[in-house]
């Protein structure tokens, strides 16, 4: 009987633990770069009362309010979890249900909410493809970047034994003060070319190297992956 008990709290850890890796929590940095590569930038904005509809509390979380054009703004909550996201969803029904809704349309990605105000179709089909991207970046268990000084001095070193000698002798300022930043992967080329589809959605470390030929190449940019601090690649210089 012993045994049978210790079977199933082993297996009850262990689907514990793989619903955690298969569920990523999203960021409204990570909304607004996956927007980003569609071209669609999001302006902030406030509405001047906030009990309009789509600038309320829902179960504790105020939206982050954006315009993408004259006709089509973006509210976006992000919750802690998907089950507090949940929640919101179901507050904003019971505070809404008599209320006359300008026209728009929920999009439920994980711990976010967004709601895509406009009437508009061409406006909704191009949001839409931005949260297709949105739900699969959700859908990859993406590890945790530790973007803390340490942090970034680790993949600063990393990215700085990849530069060549003769690279470097370009470089502007210390390597120890090159820019560290994220990004959601996507289609963007690197080099070497090559397959890299197994990273799609997947978020990439960036280093980047300011060069005396930036004007003329651009910048030296490494991609680590922050699973294994492996170098991916780098963006092509022109």
């Amino acid at each position: 009987m012993n045994k049978i008990i210790v079977a199933l709290l082993l297996l009850l850890v262990c689907l514990t633990g793989c619903k955690n890796e298969e569920s990523s929590p999203i960021s409204l940095a990570d909304v607004k770069e996956v927007f980003g590569h569609y071209g669609i930038f999001l302006v902030p904005t406030k509405d001047g009362s906030p009990q309009a509809v789509f600038s309320r509390t829902y179960n504790g979380v105020t939206p982050s309010r954006f315009v993408v054009d004259t006709k089509q703004s973006i509210s976006i909550y992000v919750y802690p979890s998907e089950a507090e996201a949940v929640k919101g969803i179901k507050d904003f029904e019971e505070q809404t249900a008599t209320a006359d809704v300008v026209p728009h349309t929920r999009y439920p990605i994980n711990n976010v909410v967004l709601y895509d105000i406009t009437n508009l179709k061409p406006n909704r089909d191009c949001i839409a493809k931005v949260i297709q991207d949105l739900r699969g970046y959700a859908a990859v268990s993406n590890p945790q970047v530790d973007l803390s000084e340490a942090g970034k001095m680790k993949y600063r070193e990393i990215a700085w034994a990849t530069v060549e000698e003769e690279q470097r002798k370009h470089v502007i300022g210390r390597s120890t003060d090159a820019e560290v930043t994220t990004i959601i992967m996507n289609n963007q080329w690197l080099v070497p070319n090559k397959d890299r589809a197994k990273l799609r959605y997947h978020k990439l470390v960036t280093v980047t190297f300011n060069t005396d030929q930036d004007g003329l190449l651009g910048p030296i940019v490494v991609v680590i992956n922050p699973a294994n601090d492996e170098v991916e690649g780098g963006y092509a210089r022109f």
